[in-house]
C-alpha cells in the first residue's frame, strides 16, 4: 500500500471511528428515559418511542461490531507469528495502558461519588463497595467502567493472536469457524459472557482478521458511488428488520433463529457503514476533532448522563423536549470531550499519550 493510500485509510479510520463513537453515545443516552412518563401530545410520545428504538436498537448496534472488524483487519493485514512480540508491545501502548488508566480513573470516580458529599448529587448510582475483589475487578476487569469491555476483549484477542492467525490462515477454515461461532451463539454457546460480556465479539474480530489476511486491499479500497448507494440501502433494510424484530414478541422456541439472523444483520450493517462513509468522506477530512473518537468512547458515559439530567432539569417537563435533550446532550458531550482533549494535549502531554493510547 503506497503512502497516499495509507494516509487516506488513516483519515477514514478517524472519521468512521468518530461516527461510531456518536452511535455509541446514542446507545447510552438517557434522554428518552426522563420523558417517557411525562404529559404531552400522544403522537409525540409515539415519535419519541420510535426514535428511541431506531437510535438505540438498529444502526447503533453495528458500531461495536465494526470496531472489532476494523481492529482485526488492521492487526492481521501484515501479521505473521514472527511479529507477535512487536505487535503485542504496540497494543500494550494503544490498549493496555489506556485500559488501566481509565479503569483507575473510574475507580476513583466511583469511590468519590459513593463516599463524599458529591454522592448527594449521584443518588441514582449504585454505591461502590470498597473491598479487595472489587478494586481488583475495577482495575483489571472494568468493574464500574463497563464500556471498556470492548477494550478488554481486544486485549485478550491480541494475546491469542497465534491461534486466530492459525484459524484465518486458510480463508475457508476461517469462514467455517465464524459461521460455527454465529450458529452456536444462537443456542447460547460461546465464550463466557461473565468474562467477555459478549459471546459474539470474537466472531466479529475473527471476521476482521480474515479480511486483513485475505481481503485488506478490497476492504480499504475507496467505494464507488454505486457501492455506497447499495450500502446505504442495506443499512436501511437492516434497520427496518431490527426495528420490527425489537417490537415483535418473538416466540421463545424461535429465539435461536432470531439471534443468528440478528448477528448476520449486524455483520451487514458494520460492513455497509464502513463502505457508505466513502460517499461523503472528502467533506469530513477537514475536521480535526474527528481524531478524538477514543476519548469520546472513554469519557462519554458520565458527561452524557450529567448533560441529560441537567437539560431535563432546565427544560419544561413535557415530552416535546426529549429530542432537544438528545441533540443538545450529544453536542455538549462531544464539546466537553473536545475541550478535555485540547487541555490534555496542551498541558498534560504525557497523560494524554497514556489516556489515548498514543493515538
Amino acid at each position: 500500500m503506497n503512502e497516499k493510500n495509507n494516509s487516506l485509510n488513516v483519515e477514514k479510520k478517524d472519521i468512521i471511528g468518530y461516527i461510531l463513537s456518536i452511535l455509541v453515545i446514542f446507545i447510552h443516552t438517557t434522554s428518552f428515559f426522563y420523558y417517557q412518563e411525562l404529559s404531552g401530545n400522544e403522537c409525540m410520545t409515539d415519535i419519541n418511542l420510535t426514535l428511541k428504538i431506531i437510535l438505540k436498537n438498529t444502526v447503533s448496534l453495528g458500531a461495536v461490531p465494526l470496531f472489532f472488524i476494523i481492529s482485526g483487519a488492521y492487526f492481521y493485514r501484515n501479521y505473521d507469528n514472527a511479529m507477535y512480540i512487536s505487535k503485542v508491545k504496540t497494543r500494550f501502548r494503544s490498549l493496555v495502558l489506556p485500559y488501566l488508566f481509565w479503569n483507575i480513573v473510574m475507580l476513583l470516580f466511583n469511590i468519590v461519588t459513593s463516599y463524599s458529599f458529591i454522592s448527594n448529587y449521584f443518588v441514582g448510582r449504585e454505591k461502590f463497595e470498597i473491598n479487595a475483589l472489587n478494586v481488583f475487578l475495577a482495575i483489571f476487569h472494568h468493574y464500574g467502567n463497563n464500556v471498556f469491555w470492548y477494550i478488554f476483549d481486544l486485549i485478550i484477542f491480541v494475546l491469542i493472536a497465534p491461534v486466530i492467525n492459525l484459524i484465518v490462515k486458510n480463508k475457508y477454515i476461517g469462514i467455517i469457524v465464524i459461521v460455527s461461532i454465529v450458529i452456536l451463539n444462537g443456542y447460547g454457546i460461546g465464550i463466557p459472557e461473565s468474562i467477555f460480556c459478549s459471546q459474539i465479539s470474537i466472531a466479529f474480530y475473527i471476521f476482521g482478521a480474515l479480511i486483513g489476511k485475505h481481503y485488506f486491499k478490497e476492504f480499504t479500497a475507496t467505494s464507488t458511488k454505486k457501492i455506497c448507494i447499495v450500502s446505504g440501502v442495506l443499512i436501511v433494510v437492516s434497520c427496518v428488520y431490527l426495528f420490527f424484530v425489537y417490537i415483535m414478541n418473538v416466540p421463545k422456541e424461535y429465539s435461536y433463529m432470531y439471534t443468528i439472523m440478528n448477528t448476520i444483520v449486524l455483520f451487514i450493517i458494520a460492513i455497509a457503514l464502513w463502505k457508505v462513509v466513502d460517499i461523503f468522506i472528502d467533506k469530513l477530512k477537514r475536521f480535526n476533532f474527528m481524531k478524538e473518537s477514543f476519548l469520546v468512547y472513554a469519557t462519554h458515559v458520565n458527561i452524557l448522563a450529567m448533560s441529560n439530567k441537567i437539560l431535563y432539569c432546565i427544560f419544561p417537563k413535557v415530552n416535546y423536549f426529549a429530542i432537544p435533550n438528545l441533540i443538545l446532550s450529544t453536542m455538549i458531550t462531544l464539546f466537553v470531550v473536545h475541550i478535555l482533549n485540547t487541555i490534555l494535549q496542551k498541558y498534560c502531554p504525557k497523560i494524554y499519550l497514556i489516556a489515548t493510547g498514543n493515538r
